[in-house]
């Protein structure tokens, strides 16, 4: 996991070099060996404090000194900055970025939307998608893991929660989430690659929530609008940022557990064999597998309250 820091030149570890992309965990094993806690260039945002040991991580990750706003711990964010746009600064208030109550109100309402019928109902139509998939690729003899199967499934499903019915709306915004979700860094360069999926997605969910308050329906999208705590409920900024959360954690997480998932079977084939004599164990096996290959590299940095020591190394409170 990553803490945020301020600036350096004693980098130890670049987390943006090609060869961490094309293969992490040469990188991950010399850090737990060496480098418990390496200062180290990110990806999203400059120079941060990288944490690779489990129960460094585990710890870290139930710290309260340590926070997902970073405004809070800072009095600044990197979202603050002159030549980000509104876009993404809604985007980047959402559920994940927030601490304490913030986190629990948005939470709280979120909850309401997903009912038990909701749950029950999404149960029975994932059951039957897989079903229908795996049919149409046993017909064919032959099929594609991630084309035909590991996007599908997860687009098709947020898609229907969503209310967005058109296949072509489907596909364009998962194009426009692996836009931004490839754009890496907030510098003022890359913010300009990722401007016109940002507006693209933004102007999609304003129009998916104004449709939805004309014309309420039984799915997610109008569940969060008549979500309410009292006299609270989502703003139309924070219902644009949590559909867009709901968007990338419903649908590219799985894709990428599928097929990482997949590909760990195929290379531990004894594995594989125990899973299919034993296909009880496959809850298990899914918890597993998300340990194993995790379909999320990192979580969201986390920024220190107070000053915190680590492998003998302070983390001053409060530097970005």
């Amino acid at each position: 996991m990553r803490l945020w820091r301020a600036k350096s030149s004693e980098i130890e570890v670049d987390l943006t070099s090609p060869v961490m992309r094309a293969d992490p965990y040469p990188t991950y094993a010399r850090l737990r060996r060496e480098r418990p806690l390496a200062l180290a260039v990110d990806g999203f945002g400059g120079e941060v404090w990288a944490v690779s040991r489990y129960a460094d991580v585990q710890e870290a990750l139930r710290d309260p000194r340590l926070g997902c706003n970073q405004r809070n711990a800072t009095g600044k964010s990197d979202m603050d900055r002159w030549y980000v746009p509104k876009i993404m600064r809604a985007f980047g208030e959402t559920m994940l970025s927030q601490d304490d109550e913030g986190h629990r109100r948005l939470r709280g309402l979120v909850h309401k939307a997903f009912t038990p019928r909701m749950i029950e109902n999404l149960t029975r139509r994932v059951e039957d998608l897989v079903d229908e998939l795996l049919a149409r690729a046993a017909s064919r003899g032959q099929f594609d893991l991630i084309a035909d199967f590991a996007l599908p499934l997860p687009l098709t499903i947020i898609s229907e929660m969503m209310g967005v019915p058109d296949d072509r709306d489907r596909l364009r915004f998962h194009g426009w989430i692996a836009g931004i979700i490839e754009g890496g860094d907030p510098s003022p360069m890359n913010v300009l690659k990722q401007l016109p999926d940002m507006v693209q997605l933004a102007r999609f969910f304003s129009k998916l929530v104004a449709t939805h308050k004309l014309a309420p329906r039984d799915d997610l999208t109008s569940a969060l609008i008549e979500a309410r705590e009292k006299d609270d409920k989502l703003s139309d900024a924070e219902l644009t940022a949590m559909l867009f959360v709901l968007l990338l954690a419903g649908h590219e997480t799985t894709v990428n557990l599928i097929g990482n998932g997949t590909l760990a079977l195929l290379e531990h084939p004894e594995q594989l064999a125990l899973l299919r004599a034993q296909p009880e164990l496959a809850p298990a096996a899914v918890e597993e597998l998300l340990r194993f290959t995790n379909p999320v590299q990192m979580p969201s940095p986390r920024f220190a309250r107070e000053d915190i020591t680590l492998h003998g190394r302070t983390i001053p409170a409060g530097l970005a």
